[in-house]
């Protein structure tokens, strides 16, 4: 029942907002602003790159630790890169997004699907 409850996101006026902002700003205020958000988001990410930074301080020779993050870099790296170029093509953009638009209930029941088995599997590791 997505129409019941409370949302977590911003007002829809905010939006309007950071792009009229983003289009006024000079490159030193979105490097600025690229750093903010990155500081922002360090306790999403920050946990996975600070365990991938204790195994390699843990592990006996460089190799070993230079493959964990080869594989850091795989699982967690590679996905946003592929977005990057993915939503660098307006043409594929726009796909995606029609697509999104006839597909988000499975979408967000897959995504939340994943969520779950996989806190479900961390319990059962840990």
């Amino acid at each position: 029942m997505p129409e019941m409850g409370l949302r977590l996101q911003a007002p829809g006026n905010v939006g309007a907002l950071v792009k009229k902002a983003a289009r006024k700003a000079t490159l030193p205020a979105l490097l600025a602003g690229g750093f903010l958000i990155g500081l922002c988001t360090i306790p999403c990410s920050g946990a996975v790159y600070l365990g991938i930074l204790s195994l390699l301080a843990a592990q006996p020779t460089a190799l070993i630790g230079y493959s964990y993050l080869v594989l850091y870099n795989l699982i967690f790296v590679l996905p946003l890169i592929i977005l990057l170029v993915l939503v660098s093509s307006r043409p594929t953009l726009n796909r995606l997004a029609h697509w999104n638009i006839h597909h988000k209930e499975g979408v967000r029941l897959a995504l939340g699907s994943g969520v779950v088995v996989m806190g479900l599997f961390i319990l059962l590791v840990v």
